[in-house]
This record gives structure tokens, C-alpha cells and sequence, in this order.
């Protein structure tokens, strides 16, 4: 599962798709994009691939929108513009078969089973409806670490190179 549909939770998402992995990609807005979204309006920076990993940034180079990108340098990128970088996400995200969409759910709160995310229980904020993943895996691309927020409540916490760390 990931959590968060920004660009680091897409290019996640679609990364363990490519590589096979079955994902739950859960997002607490309306549309995919995070920062990068019509509704936050920070376009994409053009600093990926370089000399020595020439491959990082490929993923978000297929979410690029160049009209946009340009027309936001010179502060005329309009509503529709940022709406249509908007679909182009969604459809990438739609076009991988191993991903399952999830928009507009919050997650709640985590099961533990020892040391380890059993599984994550989201909200739907409007109508309070709830669902719940289970996966051996859990990313949080949220971009405020909503799930090791959470944890804290419960454990201490450390991150230590990406990696959950958990000390009873």
C-alpha cells in the first residue's frame, strides 16, 4: 500500500506495479498530484536523470506536462491547464493494470503486528465510511508522515535511511 498520491506516491505506486507488486495507491484528495496538483499549483522541476543514476526520474518524466511547466515559468498557466496535468496523472496511474486507486481517503490509523504495519485503517471524511489494507508493505509518501505520525502515538519512532525503525 501507499499512502499519499503526490509525484513520490505515483512514481512509488507505479514503480512496484512495473516490477509486478499489486498496489493500493491511497490518496486524502480529490486528485492526484500533491504540490503538483490544481489545486496547490507547484509544477514539476526539470532536475532528474542525472550522470550518475541517468535512470531516476524516468517514472516522473511520463507525468510531465511541458505546456504547463513553460506557461507556469511565465505565470500563464490557467485553471483548465493545471486541470488537464491533473487527468494526465490520473490516466497514467489508470493505464497501470496492478494499481488499485483510492482517492479521497484519509488514513486513520495502523495495526501493528510486532514490529511491523499489519494494516491501515483510512476514512472517508465525508461520509465517515471506513476501509481497511492489508499488505506486507506500507509506503507513506504522504508528505507530512501521516503513518509514522500515527505510530508515534503508540511507539517511539525513528527514520533512519527511509526505513521504519520502530523501538518498543
Amino acid at each position: 500500500m501507499v499512502a499519499g498520491g503526490g509525484i513520490a506516491g505515483i512514481c512509488c505506486a507505479i514503480a512496484a506495479s512495473r516490477s509486478g507488486l499489486r498496489v493500493a495507491l491511497v490518496h486524502n484528495r480529490p486528485v492526484l498530484g500533491g504540490n503538483n496538483s490544481s489545486e496547490i499549483r507547484i509544477a514539476l522541476s526539470d532536475r532528474s536523470n542525472f550522470e550518475l543514476y541517468p535512470n531516476v526520474g524516468n517514472i516522473v518524466k511520463t507525468l510531465e506536462y511541458p505546456e504547463v511547466t513553460r506557461k507556469v515559468k511565465q505565470g500563464q498557466a490557467s485553471t483548465d491547464m493545471w486541470r488537464e496535468w491533473d487527468k494526465l496523472k490520473l490516466d497514467r496511474v489508470k493505464a497501470e493494470r496492478n494499481i488499485d486507486l483510492f482517492l479521497s481517503l484519509h488514513i486513520s490509523s495502523v495495526q501493528m503486528e510486532r514490529s511491523a504495519i499489519e494494516s491501515a485503517t483510512a476514512i472517508e471524511p465525508r461520509t465517515g465510511a471506513e476501509l481497511s489494507f492489508s499488505a506486507p508493505l506500507f509506503v507513506d509518501c504522504t508528505g507530512d508522515a501521516n503513518q509514522r505520525q500515527i505510530l508515534s502515538e503508540r511507539h517511539q519512532v525513528k527514520l533512519e535511511l527511509g526505513n521504519w525503525i520502530l523501538q518498543q
